[in-house]
């Protein structure tokens, strides 16, 4: 019987591309059996934000829209069944209806959809099975009573570097997106068995301790949070979006503080939800337990003045949760609260700009509530 916490979820993070390019609307990723709406390589396949995934007889291929271009990985089982049986599971309430053009024989009504799909015997022994949730596809190994594990071998086509790290993760990077997956958590039922990522050739396997080969094991590495946090603009003459300091709450939140010049930076619960200058400080609580993408955001705000520009550098937070913010600022009308100076010191640290206008440059440290508003 599968644990169903048991999850890969490698293909989660590249869906948070998708999640924060525009409003934040969870749409269900759901898998439906292909009866012609698509290439018939592909067995099932689902779509979700901006993001496509197809599972063919030899793997699966996801591909994710990001502003201007498209990201693709394709993980490939090499050595596999060339044809496994496919089948969906968990069948959903939903049904998916394709009506185009003006022939009616053509038209595609009340196909299934499905919350997940399993290859069975994908390797002797081996099942595959792909899971569907609110905005990740995860996947999990299921070696059966006898089976060899260490036929599983994996190659991941549009990584430019995959590599497996000092601390046992398996890393792969897609352009300017860097997944993590951690050593491998692999358990009998609740029993840990000690294993870890190997390199086959050109392929990832898993080299896996003694274990009870008379009952099924389950591999389930661990995907580390990552996600994509930004808008889509850049003010001019400014270097947009940038992160420069992350801390952790007690709660294991991960509170993120940088700058940016986009005007559609994923705001919401926070203090200053509007941007004032072209450039202000952004300060983001993530909950790297939510599904990844906009419901991972606790709260996110703009912090600065009403014209001038404003950099955050470091954060940290105490045992309460309260958050402490810290970098510098050129806006005179920067919010200040209870302030230690309120002054904003024009005689040092100042600029002429365009042979008239003086700017000055002052720290700031300001603390935010855990609630950010």
């Amino acid at each position: 019987m599968l644990c169903r916490s048991a999850r890969y979820s490698l293909i989660s993070i590249l869906l948070a591309s998708a999640a924060l390019a525009g409003p934040q609307i969870t749409i269900p990723f759901v898998l439906e059996k292909n009866a012609g709406q698509v290439d018939p390589q592909v067995r099932y396949f689902g779509r979700a934000q901006g993001a496509a995934l197809w599972l063919m007889d030899s793997g699966a291929v996801l591909s994710v829209d990001r502003k201007d271009r498209r990201a693709v990985l394709r993980m490939k089982l090499e050595g596999a069944r060339p044809h496994p049986r496919i089948d969906g599971t968990e069948p959903l309430a939903g049904k998916t209806n394709y009506f185009i053009g003006n022939d009616p024989a053509q038209w595609k009504r009340d196909i299934g959809q499905y919350g997940a799909v399993r290859y069975q015997n994908a390797y002797p022994g081996v099942d595959l099975l792909f899971h569907a949730s609110a905005q990740t596809i995860e996947y999990d190994w299921i070696v059966s009573p006898g089976a060899d594990p260490r036929a599983i071998r994996m190659s991941f086509q549009g990584a430019s570097e995959t590599r497996i790290g000092s601390s046992g993760d398996l890393v792969l990077r897609i352009g300017d997106v860097e997944v993590r997956e951690k050593r491998p958590h692999i358990f009998q039922d609740s029993h840990e068995v000690q294993g870890r990522f190997v390199r086959r050739g050109r392929s990832i396997g898993f080299e896996i301790a003694n274990y009870d080969r008379s009952r099924t094991l389950t591999i389930d590495p661990v995907l580390t949070y990552a996600t994509y946090l930004g808008g889509s603009g850049n003010a001019p003459n400014q270097l947009g979006d940038i992160a420069y300091g992350v801390a952790m709450d007690a709660q294991g939140n991960a509170i993120i503080i940088g700058q940016t010049a986009s005007t559609n930076f994923p705001a919401q619960n926070g203090l200053f939800t509007d941007p004032g200058a072209p450039l202000n400080v952004f300060v983001t609580k993530v909950n790297p337990s939510a599904p990844v993408g906009g419901a991972s955001i606790v709260w996110s705000t703009y912090l600065g003045g009403s014209k001038y520009a404003t950099q955050g550098y470091g954060v940290a937070a105490d045992s309460s949760g309260s958050i402490y913010a810290t970098g510098v600022t050129v806006a005179p009308d920067f919010p200040l609260k209870n302030p230690f100076q309120s002054s904003f010191n024009t005689a040092t640290n100042c600029a002429t700009v365009q042979g008239s206008q003086v700017l000055c440059s002052m720290a700031f440290v300001t603390k935010l509530l855990s609630s950010g508003n």
